[in-house]
C-alpha cells in the first residue's frame, strides 16, 4: 500500500480494547498519481475519494484515499477477517469516507489530533473530556482515543496526542450522539485509563 517511509505520518492505528475484530489505520501523506492508478474513484455531490479492495492472507482490506489541501491525502485502511459479514463488511468505513472527504476537502488536517465524523456537523454536540494530570507523572506523551459503541463493535471517533507542556485540564470535542469509551494509552499502546460517557 506504500504507506510507510519518508513523508508518511501515521495519525493512529486503532484496535479497540474490547477485542472487536477490526483494525483501522490512518496515515497522512503526499500522494503521487501512481498511488491511485488501481483505485476506483468515488464521486459525491461536493467531494470525492478513491478506494481499492483486496485480500491478504485471511483478511478483507479496503484502502480509502482522500485527497485534500493541494497534494495532501489521508489514507484510511480498514481490515477484518475474510468472509465476515460479506454484505456490509465495509459499511462503516464507507460512511466515514463520505463524511470525512467532505470535511477534509474544506479544511486543513491537524498534525496532533484527528476526528472521524460519524454524523453531519449539525448533529454534533460540544463535549468536554477531562484530562487526568496524573497521567503525565511517568509519561511525556499520552494518546487519547475516543471510541463510539455500536451494537457489537466499537469505532474510532477521535485521536489526540497529549503532552504535559501543551495540554490543558480538559479538551472540548464535537461528538455525535452515542455511547463512547474514552481511552488514555502510552506510546506502546498500553491502556493507562479507560472511562465511559454518553452524548445525547
Amino acid at each position: 500500500m506504500n504507506l510507510t517511509g519518508r513523508g508518511k505520518q501515521v495519525l493512529f492505528t486503532a484496535v479497540p480494547s474490547s477485542g472487536s475484530r477490526y483494525h483501522l489505520l490512518a496515515v497522512k501523506h503526499r500522494p503521487s498519481k501512481k498511488d491511485t492508478l488501481a483505485f476506483q474513484k468515488i464521486t459525491l455531490d461536493s467531494s470525492y475519494y478513491y478506494q481499492k479492495d483486496f485480500i491478504l492472507d485471511d483478511l478483507d482490506i479496503r484502502h480509502v484515499l482522500i485527497p485534500y489541501d493541494d497534494m495532501q491525502a489521508l489514507s484510511l485502511v480498514y481490515y477484518i477477517p475474510a468472509g465476515k459479514n460479506l454484505t456490509r463488511r465495509f459499511s462503516f468505513l464507507d460512511y466515514l469516507a463520505r463524511i470525512n472527504s467532505k470535511e477534509l476537502q474544506n479544511k486543513y488536517l491537524s498534525t496532533t489530533s484527528w476526528k472521524i465524523s460519524n454524523c453531519m456537523p449539525s448533529k454534533q454536540v460540544f463535549t468536554t473530556i477531562p484530562i487526568p494530570q496524573d497521567l503525565f507523572k511517568n509519561h511525556n506523551r499520552v494518546f487519547l482515543k475516543i471510541y463510539a459503541k455500536y451494537e457489537q463493535s466499537l469505532g474510532i471517533q477521535y485521536f489526540q496526542i497529549l503532552a504535559p507542556k501543551t495540554n490543558s485540564k480538559d479538551i472540548v470535542v464535537k461528538l455525535c450522539p452515542s455511547n463512547y469509551i474514552i481511552e488514555f494509552s502510552d506510546l506502546k499502546n498500553n491502556i493507562l485509563l479507560s472511562d465511559h460517557i454518553t452524548v445525547q
